[in-house]
């Protein structure tokens, strides 16, 4: 049988590739370093060709060019390469089906998943988290089964979760199916104690039970708002959070519940300011780590690069919800509120519901300009 590679094979491979590259990080059997950066150069080549392929037009050129720069500035200060590879991601992804990249996260983070938890049970390592501290419970014993961390664990659940909502539709058809996939997460909660997870989880289905059959309302724009409501609420309430932490008893009350997240982020505003371009914090000189995303990203990247990143979301929303797909909006959502616990606010490769908003923009960016061009033609003529 012959086979045919053709540019756009080419990028869904290497989107494939760093979906299964920043998946294993979350692993206990994370690559090397070599390996990892082998991986994002055999990846950044196989995007790079679709982009050269398709020739971008217009605006499109000016604008990949600005986010080329920004990306390398920001590295120069931050040293951090991850927005180089997102720009080169999502510019060669725009003209690809959004159904095939979606399927080919949730399979690679199933098999990743399933891969990891089968060879930790058999291998009988990496199974625990020992002397795993939190806030308000202290020191305990909580299941990892071979993820780095027990939230990594149920974070990769929930992903999966999210991913099969916007692929399949049979999975979520019925009520016993959604009941079927809550009990899974409480179970896996109960190993992980991921409160985090077992609350985004829950979220996620009640919010696509809720959409589903309240489909009427999803077309209406008091949907629309309190979609965007509720994003804008809980960025702009978590960096005010952080903030005001050491003053206010109540979110000092809620931190317990969110074990911590806003104190350790509120120690992370105590050491490095915000600014328009972001820190370095690779060479960090503070010794713990920092899971609320949505600071931790505003900090890391700085005032330009998160306003771009908070447009992104919100233009997503909006252009979601005027095509009617509620879904996408309650998954959106979903791994909007998990960043307060976990630092994937800005990562594609992890946050699905980011990656469907990128899509949604560059798209409308995309048929803008084949219509003008198609204008230009018909002038010509």
């Amino acid at each position: 049988m012959k086979i045919i590679i053709t540019n756009k094979s080419l990028a869904y491979l290497g989107y494939a590739l760093l979906v299964f590259k920043y998946t294993m990080a979350l692993t206990a059997y994370n690559l090397t370093d070599e390996v990892g950066h082998v991986i994002v150069a055999i990846a950044l080549g196989c995007l790079a060709i679709n982009i050269i392929s398709e020739k971008l037009k217009g605006r499109m050129v000016y604008f990949f060019l600005i986010m080329i720069i920004v990306a390398a500035m920001q590295y120069i200060i931050t040293r951090e390469d991850y927005l180089i590879i997102m720009v080169v991601t999502v510019f060669a992804i725009r003209n690809l089906d959004i159904k095939k990249l979606i399927q080919i996260y949730v399979i690679i983070v199933s098999l990743i998943f399933v891969g990891v938890v089968l060879c930790s049970i058999i291998t009988r390592e990496n199974i625990f988290l020992t002397k795993a501290y939190r806030t308000s419970v202290g020191v305990e014993t909580r299941y990892t089964f071979g993820f780095i961390h027990p939230n990594s664990l149920q974070g990769a659940f929930v992903s999966i979760l999210g991913g099969l909502a916007l692929r399949s539709h049979s999975i979520y058809d019925s009520k016993i199916r959604y009941l079927l996939l809550e009990i899974l997460n409480i179970i896996l909660y109960s190993f992980s104690g991921s409160r985090t997870g077992l609350l985004i989880g829950t979220f996620l289905i009640l919010g696509l039970w809720i959409v589903k059959d309240f489909k009427s309302w999803t077309l209406k724009k008091s949907f629309y708002y309190l979609s965007e409501g509720i994003f804008l609420f809980v960025v702009i309430g978590t960096i005010l959070a952080v903030r005001l932490y050491k003053k206010s008893a109540l979110l000092q009350a809620i931190n317990v519940i969110l074990t911590g997240r806003f104190s350790l982020a509120s120690r992370y505003a105590d050491v490095y300011s915000v600014n328009w371009l972001g820190n370095n914090l690779t060479d960090s000189v503070v010794t713990f780590a920092v899971d609320c995303g949505i600071y931790q990203s505003l900090i890391q990247c700085g005032i330009i690069v998160y306003a771009f990143f908070i447009i992104i979301y919100m233009y997503g929303i909006k252009l979601l919800w005027e095509k009617g797909r509620a879904k996408e909006i309650v998954v959106v959502l979903s791994f909007v509120l998990y960043c307060l616990a976990e630092s994937k606010f800005i990562n594609i490769f992890s946050n699905i519901g980011l990656l469907i908003c990128f899509i949604e923009v560059m798209n409308v960016y995309k048929k803008r300009e084949d219509r003008n061009g198609l204008y230009e033609r018909l002038h010509r003529s």
